[in-house]
């Protein structure tokens, strides 16, 4: 519990912030972290799923550049968020649409901000 109310409110706020991009609401559209390659010839389907070098592959000629790590290896309970969803559409054979794509970007937006607000609530609960 925060030793005054002004950090009490102020936790509120950032739980509200929290609970918006959990649900993918308000993510900023010019705020893209990653960038989607096509190589050329891809068919947008996710065969294997392989993280190298801030580079996430779904095919061998198509993947998603400037995955941060931290948003990559990040849990939310049990799970790893976005590892979760690619390896979920690759068991299921599934082909990327351009909403899937957007989709995609907008959960590492999320996450990557989730990441900010926990420092922020981190701060807050240390004083």
């Amino acid at each position: 519990m925060p030793k005054n109310k002004d950090y009490f409110f102020k936790l509120v706020e950032l739980g509200k912030q929290l609970r918006n991009l959990h649900l993918l609401n308000n993510i900023p559209l010019n705020n893209t972290i990653a960038k989607f390659i096509d190589k050329g010839g891809g068919d947008y389907s996710v065969i294997k799923v392989q993280y190298k070098d801030n580079n996430v592959s779904i095919n061998d000629k198509q993947y998603f550049e400037n995955v941060p790590d931290i948003v990559w290896n990040f849990y939310i309970g049990g799970y790893q968020p976005i590892q979760h969803w690619l390896n979920d559409r690759k068991k299921k054979k599934y082909t990327l649409k351009y909403d899937d794509i957007l989709h995609f970007h907008n959960m590492i937006v999320a996450i990557s901000k989730t990441i900010e607000i926990m420092e922020e609530i981190d701060k807050i609960i240390e004083l």
